[in-house]
């Protein structure tokens, strides 16, 4: 039976990128790679900060130029050297203890870093008008909720490294915000 190519849809949520994910870093595979449609998923395991492997590539929806969608797809590959370029600006990752490096000339900060894993809408509450998650200030608990980031109707959390006090927060409430800006600083305690 020959099956043809557009006689498959299927529409991908967040959870199944995340069981996606999930999958490879459990399974014996270095590398996958997934195009269905609009979507274009590429998982490679690498040393990268977390237990979960680098996602490289992200949904691309289909009004972009292939010129724009390439251009995204490099900017979060990882150099050889364990560089991850984010929106121009390279991060780098401190393989022994897992802590993200501004470079040299960038953003300085005092205390650890909360950096935005993707580009996408700050809010510092979970729902409009209610309490802000965190405060100048304010204790917090290794993997406590300090934010969140929309990134096209997905709301990721935003989860403090350490445990210590937020010194700073350096973006406002519903303010845009590229992957890697660093949103907070917090003095480990």
């Amino acid at each position: 039976m020959k099956f043809l190519e557009n006689e498959l849809s299927y529409k991908f949520t967040y959870k199944d990128i995340v069981d996606i994910i999930k999958i490879v870093d459990d399974a014996s595979c270095h590398e996958l790679q997934i195009e269905l449609e609009d979507l274009k998923l590429k998982i490679v395991k690498g040393t990268m900060h977390g237990s979960l492997p680098a996602v490289t590539s992200a949904v691309v929806p289909p009004v972009q130029a292939a010129s724009e969608a390439q251009n995204k797809v490099d900017a979060g590959k990882p150099s050889a050297k364990g560089k991850q370029k984010t929106g121009g600006k390279p991060v780098h990752a401190d393989e022994t203890s897992n802590k993200v490096k501004v470079p040299a000339g960038e953003e300085k900060t005092d205390g650890v870093p909360i950096l935005s894993p993707l580009a996408g809408t700050f809010y510092c509450a979970p729902e409009p008008g209610a309490n802000p998650f965190v405060e100048v200030g304010a204790r917090v608990e290794k993997n406590q909720q300090v934010g969140i980031v929309e990134v096209m109707k997905l709301m990721n959390s935003i989860k403090a490294p350490v445990n210590g006090v937020i010194k700073e927060i350096r973006v406002k409430n519903e303010e845009t915000v590229g992957m890697g800006q660093i949103l907070m600083t917090i003095e480990p305690l």
